[in-house]
């Protein structure tokens, strides 16, 4: 298996070695850094074969190794990540008169789709034999990074920011034992500092933005699914939600790749989602720019996606640069949209996620109100976490107590009793 790194900007390239230890930002100047393949490791043949193979088939992730740049050999440190289904949900676009699937990644062992980038980074950091770790996280990363520790065995440390205090993510990180440090700043604070600490011990940053190529290229795994779900087809769309990006680019590198191998004959239009609290990317996009300006002080009920990219602004490039390669587009949309699509999503679809998952479905409204969409397009929807992530962004208000008796029961239900 040929594998290299390739930079975003200069022309560095090196082979991809575990005697060369975990890889970040181009040495030569600093950007970030791409995995490239054989073209043999890439061909319609490899990806047919393994369509193909009833072996494994959606257990996981980890049917679709051989595209990943793990060596030959290294045991995957798992917990059966990917293999999430495709739901049809045609009623939440129905008034547009779109396909609409949902393609639920509430359903990885953690709770959100961060156990794929991550599942893949702790392998390969065993393979180069560091057994520690770091994150930078707003919550989901930590439980993740937390949770495929304990599994390995090994120690982590997550590091998150304050608005992280109350937070349900932060209990479940604790949870699998992972030493968690809550800092007294917003996201861009804990990047820095996770970068900082990295600095004095040898540990492994799986921080799932674009710092390290190894994780992101997991995200791929989730055009391979795709196209098994949807019969070999591309859809028109995928809406994704969006802080720095990785996701987005990762799956349309998956796409890109079954294109080459004509597997498919487009790729879809990529839609980063953003909270308006916090849109460094979708502002980049509206003016037509490649680069981006950091939000500093991002507010947003979506939390997830709350990152200014303050100190790494060059994830908005590259991000950017999938949108454009695809026609896309990045939008950004308020929190109270994205608190309706949260009550859409469970109500409708049945699908119960936290606002930063749901904020895909606000962003197929924003396309429609833009009149993007044309009848008949397919709209897939990235919905990213489970809503008992932030089970607080939804208030029902409470429960009037009832007393156990029918006659108490019928009233209550404004039913009458039976003759």
């Amino acid at each position: 298996m040929t594998m290299s790194l390739a930079c975003s900007r200069c022309e560095y390239t090196a082979p991809l070695r575990l005697q060369d230890g975990y890889p970040y930002y181009c040495p030569a100047c600093d950007s970030i850094l791409y995995v490239t393949y054989g073209r043999e490791q890439v061909s319609r043949e490899a990806f047919l074969s393994c369509f193909a193979s009833q072996t494994g088939a959606f257990s996981s992730m980890w049917r679709y190794a051989r595209f990943l740049p793990l060596p030959a050999g290294a045991e995957p440190v798992t917990l059966h990540e990917g293999g999430t289904p495709l739901l049809r949900a045609n009623v939440l676009g129905q008034e547009n008169g779109v396909e609409t699937y949902i393609k639920d990644e509430t359903r990885n062992p953690t709770g959100s789709f961060k156990d794929r980038p991550v599942s893949l980074g702790v392998s390969y950091a065993l393979a180069v034999g560091i057994r520690r770790l770091i994150v930078a996280s707003s919550g989901n990363a930590a439980v993740s990074t937390a949770a495929y520790a304990a599994r390995a065995a090994i120690p982590a440390l997550v590091v998150v920011p304050r608005t992280a205090r109350t937070s349900s993510k932060l209990r479940q990180a604790r949870a699998y034992g992972a030493q968690v440090l809550l800092l007294d700043g917003d996201y861009n604070d804990v990047f820095r500092i996770v970068q900082d600490l990295r600095s004095q011990a040898p540990m492994v940053d799986v921080t799932t933005t674009y710092r390290s190529p190894i994780p992101t290229e997991a995200n791929k795994t989730v055009a391979y699914e795709l196209w098994e779900q949807m019969g070999g087809q591309a859809p028109d769309w995928v809406l994704v939600p969006v802080g720095s990006g990785p996701l987005l680019w990762g799956i349309h590198q998956g796409y890109r790749e079954l294109a080459e191998a004509g597997l498919v004959d487009k790729v879809p239009r990529m839609v980063a989602v953003q909270a308006a609290g916090c849109p460094p990317i979708a502002e980049a996009f509206d003016r037509g720019l490649s680069e981006i300006e950091p939000c500093l002080q991002p507010k947003t009920v979506a939390d997830g996606i709350a990152d200014g990219l303050l100190g790494h602004e060059q994830d908005g490039f590259v991000t950017l640069k999938a949108i454009y390669e695809s026609g896309g587009a990045a939008l950004a949309v308020d929190d109270a949209a994205t608190l309706q699509a949260v009550k859409e999503l469970s109500r409708k679809a049945g699908l119960f996620a936290e606002p930063t998952g749901a904020i895909s479905l606000a962003g197929m409204w924003e396309l429609a109100s833009r009149r993007l969409l044309k009848p008949g397009d397919r709209v897939v929807l990235l919905v990213t976490g489970h809503g008992l992530k932030r089970p607080d962004a939804v208030d029902e208000g409470e429960l009037e107590l009832v007393a156990p008796k029918l006659e108490a029961v019928l009233k209550h239900l404004q039913m009458g009793a039976r003759p």
